[in-house]
């Protein structure tokens, strides 16, 4: 048989596989478009409900009692907005691969966090996290920019960079792949020493930081009261008159007999 024939024979394919492939990829395809159309509704529901918390804001100043409580209101619609996007996102992802922290998709919110947390003034700190998170080359491009001398240019450029924030990345910051980058996130800016200001940077741009994390730490606890414990054993009787006995009992038994209150925290988010 020629080397030709032989060629084609090894490469044949069924007649019916090209129009079930097809089938397929039409089918998903459409159930695509269904999921982006679900999506696209809750990404406009969302930003209508932003929009209407800012205005609120912005109202409440001229009537802090009155326009608080519509505020929490639009707070409240906000949240549950958010939540109805978070869901269908994880409907619309299910099982696909989750970004690291370098995919650019995750790259295009965390560098322009740190621009506005270096705008702020908070330069060492964001270049703790950039070390924490392995982007040093993305810090040293933010760090060449030119770094404006007013208040006032430095607001601009933080109004800027938070706008192109949400044009720069592909896909919504609520989207679940990008969770386990958001937690990492949240570690890094913890040892950075920055939580909260990572935490206001994060809602500029839309980044969440509520998430069911690990942690460890220690707790001082004050306690007090009385507690009547049992004890037997043998000992002399001048032992017993001055006190002398080693009494084998332990606390953690009867501690919830005693009154307690937690005088300190010191509790840290640590990684999963």
């Amino acid at each position: 048989m020629p080397k030709n024939e032989r060629h084609k024979m090894e490469y044949e394919t069924p007649a019916g596989e090209p129009h079930e492939a097809r089938q397929e990829a039409e089918t998903l395809r459409a159930e695509l478009e269904s999921q982006r159309a679900v999506i696209e509704n809750y990404q406009a529901r969302l930003a209508r409900a932003e929009e209407a918390v800012t205005n609120a804001r912005e109202v409440s100043r001229n009537n802090t009692y009155r326009h608080q409580r519509l505020e929490t209101l639009f707070q409240n619609r906000l949240t549950v907005e958010r939540d109805h996007l978070r869901t269908a996102l994880a409907i619309a992802h299910e099982g696909k691969q989750s970004f690291e922290v370098t995919s650019p998709e995750a790259l295009a919110y965390i560098a322009k966090a740190l621009k506005i947390a270096r705008l702020m003034g908070f330069s060492n700190e964001s270049s703790q996290m950039a070390d924490g998170l392995e982007i040093r080359e993305t810090w040293a491009s933010i760090e060449a920019e030119a770094y404006p001398e007013s208040q006032e240019n430095k607001d601009a450029e933080i109004n800027v960079a938070q706008l192109q924030t949400l044009r720069v990345s592909s896909i919504h910051p609520l989207d679940p792949r990008l969770e386990e980058v958001w937690k990492r996130c949240l570690v890094v800016a913890q040892e950075a020493g920055m939580c909260g200001v990572y935490e206001e940077i994060a809602e500029k741009i839309g980044i969440p930081t509520d998430y069911q994390v690990e942690y460890e730490g220690e707790l001082e606890v004050y306690i007090s009261g009385n507690v009547t414990i049992p004890v037997s054993g043998s000992a002399t009787r001048h032992d017993i008159v001055n006190g002398n006995i080693d009494y084998d009992f332990d606390i953690s038994d009867y501690i919830h007999e005693l009154d307690f209150s937690i005088e300190d925290t010191s509790i840290e988010v640590t990684t999963d």
